[in-house]
């Protein structure tokens, strides 16, 4: 096996146990990626806290500092222990958003045709997905939030069976053709034979 078909098996290889990790542990990630935020949000709190003790500030100063310091451990603290609830806060405003654009869309476009603009019936087609959009946030709303990562892990997956393919005909084409060159860019396969 050349270099260039090895390094397809191995991205492929990579990318698939990627998008399977993803597609597993998609509500985790999301939990994971809150309690990463809280985790750094502490740390600065912290810093501000442990700082007032070194230097010499106003009285006033210190109230803030003390106050701003206090509020980002205790938010920290919120989205390291219960990350579940910050994501369900955090899918509740953008499922209220949703349904608030869509209302939008349809009433909008509801005046725009009593001046007489015409639209197609397709045109009402994003105002309604948008509206369901946000009533399945409402109603499953940690569901939701692992739902992209499903869809990069599913990508990832079907990138590496593609790269699995690649590589395997390149492998084909070698055996038919022993004395061409293949070149395998980052982003593209080409073959070229050589003449003798």
């Amino acid at each position: 096996m050349t270099n260039s078909v090895r390094n397809l098996v191995l991205r492929a290889f990579c990318l698939l146990v990627l998008g399977i990790i993803l597609l597993v542990y998609s509500n985790n990630i999301a939990d994971a990626i809150v309690q990463a935020i809280g985790a750094l949000l502490i740390i600065p709190g912290l810093f501000s806290i442990g700082c007032l003790f070194r230097e010499k500030k106003s009285q006033g100063e210190v109230a803030l500092s003390l106050i701003l310091g206090s509020a980002t451990i205790v938010l920290g603290s919120i989205l390291l222990i219960w990350p579940s609830m910050f994501i369900s806060a955090l899918m509740y405003t953008l499922a209220g958003f949703l349904i608030l654009a869509g209302t939008a869309q349809f009433t909008s476009r509801w005046h725009m045709q009593k001046q007489g603009i015409e639209f197609d019936k397709l045109s009402y087609f994003v105002p309604v997905l948008t509206l369901l959009a946000g009533i399945v946030v409402i109603a499953f709303p940690l569901e939701t939030a692992s739902i992209p990562f499903c869809i990069i892990g599913a990508a990832f997956c079907l990138y590496a069976i593609l790269e699995f393919v690649s590589a395997w005909q390149i492998r084909k084409y070698k055996k038919t053709h022993p004395k061409s060159t293949i070149v395998v860019d980052e982003a593209e396969e080409t073959k070229t034979d050589t003449q003798e």
